[in-house]
């Protein structure tokens, strides 16, 4: 398989190297060339590849069941809740602290 693999990637990559060679005497073929070339890669390769790469493999594993995803995502929803709340009050603590600085300089005078 893996070598039947590697001779259509092979001629593919020829194909490629053809039709641009080609298409510099002759522009009508050297399209027809590279655009087979494209739909070979396209409708042949690819799935072939697909199909060797994942023939073995458990897909369920990889996909949500029917009832959906789990839902134990409280305890990080509670932490984003508690550390955007933190950041809210360090930034308003900072703003208090530089307003009161601004405060101090410009009342100064």
């Amino acid at each position: 398989m893996k070598t039947l693999l590697k001779l259509l990637l092979l001629a593919e990559m020829a194909l490629l190297i053809w039709g641009f060679y080609t298409k510099q005497t002759d522009i009508q073929k050297g399209d027809v060339i590279i655009g087979s070339a494209v739909v070979m890669l396209a409708f042949v390769l690819m799935p072939f590849f697909l199909y060797t790469r994942y023939k073995d493999k458990k897909l369920s594993e990889y996909m949500f069941p029917k009832e959906g995803p789990k839902k134990n995502n409280n305890r990080l929803f509670e932490r984003s809740q508690s550390f955007g709340r933190e950041l809210y009050h360090i930034y308003k603590s900072n703003i208090s602290t530089a307003l009161d600085e601004t405060n101090i300089i410009f009342h100064k005078r």
